[in-house]
């Protein structure tokens, strides 16, 4: 199956510039790594949101990595879409703590309880969610 919105993505660098061309990179900073201790078209994306993100030179609080074991190789469409669906959770979950800290309930202290509220509604709608750092 071809999707017209992925049908010119090949392999990780084109999906990457692809995910770049829709956020707000000023709130995102999305990274490819290379790992030979992943499994040959499997794929990890993890995520951090840093809360010193206002006093430090670079200033952006989202950071997600895309983890392959070859930036390179060919994708699928299937593998798209994966990467795509994890990267989405990836960023609601983050973003969820950029609220927390946006409306002062980030608690540096208690990260565990920051953590339980972000797995909790990762998978809510977030209605600020599109409009401030996805675009379509």
């Amino acid at each position: 199956m071809v999707n017209k919105y992925y049908s010119d993505i090949i392999n990780l660098t084109e999906l990457v510039e692809y995910i770049n061309k829709r956020i707000d990179r000023n709130k995102v900073k999305v990274n490819m790594r290379q790992d030979y201790d992943v499994r040959a078209h499997d794929f990890i994306v993890c995520g951090a949101f840093n809360p010193y993100f206002e006093t430090e030179s670079v200033g952006i609080p989202i950071e997600i990595d895309i983890v392959c074991n070859t930036i390179d190789a060919d994708i699928s469409y299937d593998e798209i879409k994966e990467i795509l669906d994890e990267f989405n959770l990836v960023l609601r979950h983050e973003l969820i703590h950029l609220e927390q800290y946006v409306e002062d309930r980030f608690d540096f202290d208690d990260i565990e309880a920051n953590e339980k509220e972000a797995y909790e509604r990762e998978k809510k709608a977030i209605p600020w969610y599109r409009n401030i750092t996805y675009k379509e």
